[in-house]
């Protein structure tokens, strides 16, 4: 473990902004919650050999744009690319400093729970982290453990949008009238998106109503990627 009274390393983000990578929150390992920790633990990494932990996210269109431009021809696209940008990330500015994906991996952990101490996730009617700087258009991408001794980011400066809502046009838009109570019904979504014509298959109309964040609003492409995999989830357990 690093003294915390010596110079901090610069976090050199060029490379991850270049290729859409371009939200990062920084933690000290010992300040993360209990419940995080044995979750970490549960992937069988040696939580002692590191004492920070790094997301790594998207917001907005960037980062489809490069996947989409590099042709990857995988079942996972995204996840690929994003791993061979942070393991790229790491080789050119800290070749010296050790590090471990956590995520995306076999192992479940806590992203909506770091996304509260980062101040990015807030929850939302249709179930998507929102908040009132980036709306629901970000994503976590790489989770990562290092023995680094990078600046410890502060919170993003945000809230729920939610709060001073008034007309709640995701609850009017959802043509399944899963919002009716002002909550996800999984059930009478899932039950609509799988009627052969639901307009509901590649993308959600409650999400994409919301004002939020409404500059960084994902592409159609991007928003049928990403919808396609969670109706091919849904066909495959549901």
């Amino acid at each position: 473990m690093k003294d915390n009274n010596q110079s901090k390393q610069a976090f050199k983000d060029d490379l991850l902004k270049e290729k859409g990578l371009n939200i990062h929150a920084i933690f000290d390992l010992n300040t993360i919650p209990d419940s995080l920790i044995n979750s970490i633990k549960c992937t069988g990494v040696d939580t002692d050999r590191f004492n920070q932990l790094i997301v790594v996210g998207h917001l907005g269109g960037r980062l489809w744009d490069c996947v989409t431009a590099e042709v990857i021809h995988s079942d996972h696209p995204v996840d690929d690319f994003t791993l061979t940008v942070v393991k790229l990330f790491f080789k050119q500015n800290y070749s010296n400093n050790q590090f471990e994906i956590i995520y995306p991996g076999e192992q479940v952990i806590g992203l909506q729970q770091l996304g509260t101490l980062a101040g990015w996730h807030f929850s939302s009617p249709f179930k998507v982290g929102v908040n009132d700087k980036w709306g629901s258009w970000f994503a976590y991408r790489a989770v990562l453990l290092a023995d680094t001794d990078f600046a410890i980011t502060s919170p993003l400066d945000s809230e729920s949008p939610c709060i001073r809502c008034q007309q709640k046009p995701c609850i009017k838009a959802c043509p399944a009238d899963a919002l009716a109570s002002g909550e996800l019904s999984f059930d009478s979504c899932i039950n609509y998106r799988k009627q052969p014509l639901s307009s509901c298959q590649l993308i959600c109309h409650a999400r994409v109503s919301c004002p939020a964040g409404a500059e960084y609003c994902y592409s159609d492409e991007q928003l049928n990627y990403h919808y396609a995999v969670s109706m091919k989830t849904i066909e495959e357990f549901y």
